[in-house]
């Protein structure tokens, strides 16, 4: 039988409305200032269009109660406990208005054909499809962004891991993982991979003197100064305490691995103002070339390591002769 005018003015109203609220919502998920209030437009949608259509479709004995006990489900699964019991209570009160207004004799009119109930159900059928679609929209929106969040804190706590917390440049963690990288990708192409280790001369004494906050700057500086002149494909890094390493990608011969390691020590021996006061640290630098010293890379370290220490040794020598 088909439906009267109301009838059909109703079912569209009821559809539109319904699509609408969903757009709406899913819509104001998508603007960060309105995401809190998007499930709670999704809910207002399936709460106000039922409870509505009681009112012509005669209150109590309406198709579309049903419908309300969905929405405490919604608000469980789009915001949590506390909005499913306030959507609950709402429900509640809705109910038990139109259970009071039946129980007083309040004749509430309904243009449905009681032939027509069965299409009116489906409509609700139809309707409660469009809210699990809409929450499931809504939660893949939700899982993506927080796939997207989760991805940015990952790679921020990996780069946090490898990251020296004082200077901001490479820990000894990063170091020897950038190094086996560089060593594999020599091997490949046949290159050297050139390492440099630093050590700061007269630091304990300033940071002794002058105190943690003169030495912590002295490291910033110097951690500054090695990475601002240092290319991309280079790492700076800090070994602990004071001393730092440099790993050199693509370092044709050892003449040159020397030539860059004394520009880099020259830099770091340049004076740094700390608070209108000029400090100033000498550096010895030790270096060694994979894989021309030493296919291991552990040893390669040790290697530059110990030659830093040489060095250091002949400038302590050649100071005491000058004495």
């Amino acid at each position: 039988m088909p439906f009267t005018s109301a009838g059909r003015d109703l079912a569209f109203l009821m559809m539109s409305t319904t699509a609408i609220g969903v757009l709406l919502s899913y819509g104001s998920h998508r603007i960060p200032a309105l995401e809190r209030v998007a499930p709670h437009v999704l809910l207002a949608t399936f709460f106000l269009m039922p409870l509505g259509s009681t009112f012509v479709l005669g209150g109590l004995s309406a198709p579309t109660i049903p419908f309300l006990v969905v929405v405490p489900m919604l608000a469980t699964q789009l915001v949590g406990r506390r909005a499913a019991i306030s959507w609950s209570l709402a429900v509640g009160v809705a109910i038990g208005g139109l259970i009071l207004a039946d129980r007083l004799d309040v004749e509430i009119p309904s243009v449905m054909r009681a032939a027509n109930r069965p299409i009116v159900l489906g409509i609700v059928q139809y309707l409660v499809v469009v809210a699990v679609v809409g929450v499931a929209l809504r939660n893949a929106s939700v899982n993506q962004r927080l796939r997207a969040d989760l991805a940015v804190e990952q790679a921020r706590f990996a780069e946090l891991a490898g990251t020296d917390s004082l200077t901001g440049v490479a820990n000894r963690r990063r170091l020897d993982e950038h190094l086996d990288l560089a060593a594999e990708r020599a091997r490949r192409g046949g290159n050297n991979v050139g390492v440099a280790v630093f050590d700061l001369d007269g630091f304990k004494e300033i940071n002794d003197e002058l105190g943690h906050a003169a030495g912590d700057a002295v490291l910033c500086a110097c951690a500054e100064r090695l990475a601002s002149i240092t290319r991309r494909t280079d790492l700076v890094a800090r070994l602990g305490g004071d001393e730092f390493a440099v790993v050199l990608e693509g370092v044709p011969s050892r003449d040159e691995l020397e030539s860059v390691a004394r520009m880099l020590a020259n830099r770091i021996r340049q004076p740094i103002d700390h608070r209108g006061d000029l400090l100033a640290c000498g550096a010895s630098v030790g270096t060694a070339l994979f894989p021309a010293d030493t296919g291991d890379l552990v040893e390669l370290l040790e290697m530059a390591d110990g030659a830093m220490y040489r060095s250091k040794k002949r400038d302590r020598q050649d100071a005491d002769r000058d004495v």
